[in-house]
This record gives structure tokens, sequence and C-alpha cells, in this order.
């Protein structure tokens, strides 16, 4: 029989050991493995004390527009907040490497396509890139031939800490590949509406969204790019897990997510594609030390106490 105690205190060592490490520094070069499979390795510690094991992963969004417009995309952290300094990389001289957010011009029925990573680097220089985890995206959407109306949506993974019974989030994309596996592409509306009530969208109409894939996905709805939708108090019948807001949507682990509920028509003039990433063979082997602590410290009887997160 696994030893309860044994096994938390193994788990809560490697932790305190490797956590500083791992959230200070990821060599670059011959020491990338060893520092990658130690930052899985505390996932996998204080996974065993999260209400639901969800490991980040590489994730895809895709935006269909109907007519051009601007697309920008943002990655947020544990709190939905921008995560600092975000970029793909950071080069000798630490400088960023094509730093968050990214924009994209779509055409007439176009897409834009962003890869987003599990991780984002948030500094570096010629010795070390200093990652931090991505919890969640925030995407802007801009129709070019209209006047100005914005629809801002939020992609979030709500869950609960068994322990506290507070809000956390995960991973959106560990939960998409949880839920519905690699490769499977789920779709969200973006809803435009009149937001300033002056009889027409255009300029000034800011419409913000979240959704909570947790619920989303218990029963993805179908819809058509230019149906309308009746919003009754921040929320849709028939769009489980989504919100609509005429200020932006704070999160806070004591009542989760919350913004200023709107009432009004919606229009889905366009929409995301989300799909959750398999991992390239090379990053698979470079994790596979961490798991190693991931399937030691989640062994029958760990204890579970605390939320999956990483913090730079």
């Amino acid at each position: 029989m696994i030893n309860r105690g044994a096994t938390r205190f193994l788990a809560r060592l490697a932790v305190v050991i490797v956590r500083p490490l791992a959230a200070a520094i990821t060599i670059r070069s011959g020491w990338r493995p060893l520092m990658l499979g130690c930052i899985v390795a505390v996932y996998g510690a204080d996974a065993c004390y999260a209400d639901v094991f969800v490991r980040p992963q590489n994730g895809r969004v895709r935006e269909f527009t109907e007519e051009p417009s601007l697309v920008t995309i943002g990655v947020t952290d544990e709190m939905m907040n921008p995560i600092p300094g975000a970029a793909d990389n950071y080069d000798d001289e630490g400088n960023p490497i094509n730093p968050y957010p990214h924009t994209a011009t779509t055409g007439a029925n176009g897409t834009a396509t962003f890869h987003i990573p599990a991780f984002v680097a948030v500094s570096g220089n010629a010795m070390a890139t200093v990652l931090h985890e991505v919890f969640d995206v925030d995407q802007q959407v801009v129709p070019l031939q209209h006047s100005g109306e914005i629809s801002d949506l939020s992609i979030e993974s709500v869950s609960r800490d068994p322990v506290t019974n507070n809000f956390v989030l995960v991973n959106i994309f560990g939960t998409l590949a949880d839920r519905k596996g690699f490769g499977n592409e789920v779709f969200i509306p973006d809803l435009f509406a009149d937001t300033n009530q002056d009889g027409h969208l255009g300029l000034g109409d800011l419409l913000y969204s979240v959704v909570d894939l947790n619920v989303y996905l218990d029963n993805v709805p179908s819809f058509t790019l230019g149906d309308s939708f009746s919003i009754v108090n921040g929320s849709v019948l028939g769009l489980p897990g989504m919100q609509f807001s005429t200020t932006p949507f704070i999160f806070d682990p004591n009542n989760g997510i919350s913004g200023t509920p709107y009432t009004g028509a919606a229009l889905a003039e366009t929409k995301h594609g989300i799909t959750s990433v398999v991992p390239e063979p090379s990053s698979i082997n470079l994790l596979a030390v961490g798991f190693l602590g991931v399937i030691f410290s989640c062994l029958p009887g760990a204890g579970r106490s605390a939320v999956l997160h990483l913090r730079s």
C-alpha cells in the first residue's frame, strides 16, 4: 500500500527543490531537456493536489471572417491578465522575438491562424530564457468594412479547488485535449452588438464575451455566421458557458468570472475555431523526464490540495 504521508512529502519536496529552478530559467541547448523535464515534474507534483490535472498543451486558434477584419490575440495568465513581456522567444541581446499580442488581417471569407504555445518566453538572453505558462487567450476582432464595432472574446477553462472550493483557471488547450482529443476543432461565435445604443453597429460598439470551456464543451452549439442572438442579462439561451458584458471581465478566486451583463440583440459576424495540437515528437522526448515526476507524485493515496500553476 502506498504511504500517503510519504508520497505527499516527496511531492512537496520536489516542488520546493525544483520550482525555483523551473520558474527561474530554462537553459538553452543541452540543458533544455532537463529543465523542461523539471518544469513538468513540478506540475506533476502540484497536480496531485488539484481538482483536475490539466496538462499545458499547445493549441491553434483560427478566426473565420466574411469580410476583411483586423484580428488581435493575446495570451493570459491564471488571473485572466495579459502575461507581461510575452513573446515567442528572446534573442541573445534580450530583445523579444514576435511579442504578444499577435495581429493579422483577413480578407473577404478569410481566415487568420494563430499558433499558441503551452509556454511563452517572458525574458531571456544568451544564457537562458524565462518561461511562463499560457492559461488562456483573449482575442479581439474588428471588421474593417464597417465603422469600428468590436468583439472581444476571452476563452477560459474554469474549475474548482477541492480543498478551498475557490475558482481556478486551467490551461484551455489541456481542457480541450482532455474533453475532445487532439486535432478536433471546436467553433465559438464572436457576437457583435449595439452596446452604445445609437441604433446601428459601428464605432463605439464593444461587446465583451467570455466562454468557459468546461461548460461549453458539454453541448457545443451549432450556429452560422450571420445568425442573430438575444442576450438577456449577459446570457444567451443556446450558447452554454458564454457570458456577455459591456465592460472587461475580471476573475476572482472567490466569485469566478464576472462583468457588467449586457441585454440586447447581437449578431455573429465572425467565429473562432480552437484546436489542441499534438506535441511534436521532439517535444515529447524532452518532457519524458518530467512525466516521471508526474507518475510518481500522482500515485494512489497522494493528497490533493494545490492548484496547477506556474509563476514566473
